[in-house]
């Protein structure tokens, strides 16, 4: 099997991010979207959130556990575009 390069895993992650946002409603997420979530419904859909995107990666790569995360900047009404999001998901995940 060959190495996962990172320009790979950066498309993985922004697709399973994409993948969470629209289990959660937001729906065709495209990179420079912002992603408030303040507006986010409940502390429930940030971890489905989570959940959403743990799965999703989780057959090629090691990912932190982000629903804390997540809750944590629904508190803080946090808003971050979806690019930014996927940052954050490359470098929380290690190839298996």
């Amino acid at each position: 099997m060959s190495a996962i390069t990172p320009e790979e895993q950066r498309e993985d992650c922004q697709e399973c991010l994409i993948q969470g946002l629209d289990d959660i409603g937001i729906q065709n997420a495209q990179p420079t979207d912002e992603v408030d979530f303040g507006a986010i419904n409940s502390d429930d859909d940030c971890v489905t959130l989570a959940k959403s995107i743990e799965v999703c990666l989780g057959a090629k790569y090691i990912v932190a556990p982000l629903a804390a995360g997540y809750k944590a900047c629904r508190a803080a009404a946090s808003i971050f575009t979806v690019a930014q999001l996927t940052d954050s998901l490359v470098q929380q995940t290690r190839p298996r």
